[in-house]
């Protein structure tokens, strides 16, 4: 909580004042919310005065669109896949609801915060092919938008893993990006020379094997959300977004186990959808150290009524009627003498 409160501190002006400045350039009608790291929405009032709430709100706001997909489809379990040029994100979706944890770290501190449960790694499309000691790695350097993979042609001199997808034709050179970028193979193609040549394999073959081993690291992100919890993810339905989500699909669903993949419309701005799908909602949390002998359940309920009424007051000024709240409550409860929840 003391590294939660510093951080807090720390980002607090910088946020209000974006925030505020945000506010000002909008339309007096207009309606501001912001996305929190729990899957919700929230007033720029509370962001500001929590702005760690904000978080890895970008990757939460697309797992919360794979949970309104998933709800829509009627899919039980789904693995949301968010592939972009630096990152790959995945969390696990149960009937239509994503994990929450309370345990989330940022940059290694802890945060005690509530956030969607999501495991990111440093391997996206922008990640930088090398080859050490225990053989091809992917990321987590990567050559990001300026000067971007070399198959660009703007300046990239490093293989990634969208160079290995264009030397392998899944990306169609005959296409501009965004209108403005033509895809040159043979760019991507001499990027990977060197290591081909001095692993003794053709750049296709080394090209498929970038993919195989981004796969596999993939896949391993998918075991830390499902069998590390309990979990058997290969009877769930890959949901597949971002940039290089949907490329990647059918190799990590097949890597996995899995049989089924959805890719949505926009894959690319689908975490934009999340934003639009997501509902109001607040999150509050207090320590209360209460012995299981003698238990005081009125001092207990004196507690959660002070924290029901602190998460109602803005959705009450935001107008939303107290018939249409629904309210979530869940107890981290502790042995003695353990620092961990069951």
């Amino acid at each position: 909580r003391t590294v939660a409160t510093v951080l807090n501190a720390a980002v607090m002006p910088l946020a209000a004042e974006y925030l505020a400045q945000l506010r000002a350039e909008l339309p007096a009608t207009a309606r501001l919310h912001v996305m929190h790291s729990a899957g919700g929405m929230a007033s720029p009032e509370a962001a500001s005065e929590r702005p760690l709430l904000m978080a890895l709100s970008g990757p939460a706001a697309g797992v919360a669109a794979a949970a309104a997909i998933a709800r829509e489809v009627g899919e039980a379990a789904v693995l949301s896949f968010d592939m972009g040029g630096t990152t790959t994100d995945v969390a696990l979706i149960l009937e239509g609801r994503a994990e929450i944890t309370v345990d989330a770290k940022l940059a290694d501190q802890p945060l005690r915060q509530p956030m969607v449960a999501i495991e990111s790694i440093g391997a996206g499309g922008g990640s930088i092919v090398q080859h050490g000691p225990g053989g091809i790695a992917i990321g987590p350097r990567s050559a990001g938008a300026e000067p971007g993979p070399a198959c660009y042609g703007r300046g990239g001199a490093e293989p990634t893993v969208c160079d290995a997808n264009v030397v392998l034709g899944y990306l169609n050179p005959r296409r501009k990006l965004g209108a403005t970028i033509t895809l040159d193979p043979g760019r991507a193609a001499a990027v990977f020379a060197p290591l081909a040549d001095r692993l003794g394999v053709t750049v296709e073959a080394l090209a498929l094997g970038v993919l195989r081993v981004a796969d596999a690291t993939m896949a391993r992100a998918l075991n830390k959300i499902t069998v590390e919890r309990g979990v058997d993810g290969r009877g769930a339905t890959l949901l597949a977004f971002g940039g290089m989500g949907p490329m990647h699909a059918a190799g990590l669903a097949a890597t996995y186990g899995m049989g089924r993949v959805l890719v949505p419309a926009a894959s690319s701005a689908f975490s934009a959808l999340g934003c639009v799908a997501a509902e109001m909602s607040y999150t509050q949390q207090r320590t209360l150290r209460l012995p299981g002998e003698g238990f005081d359940a009125a001092r207990l309920d004196v507690a959660r009524a002070a924290l029901v009424a602190e998460l109602r007051a803005p959705l009450l000024a935001q107008g939303v009627a107290p018939e249409a709240m629904v309210i979530e409550e869940t107890a981290l409860v502790r042995y003695r003498g353990q620092s961990y929840a069951v």
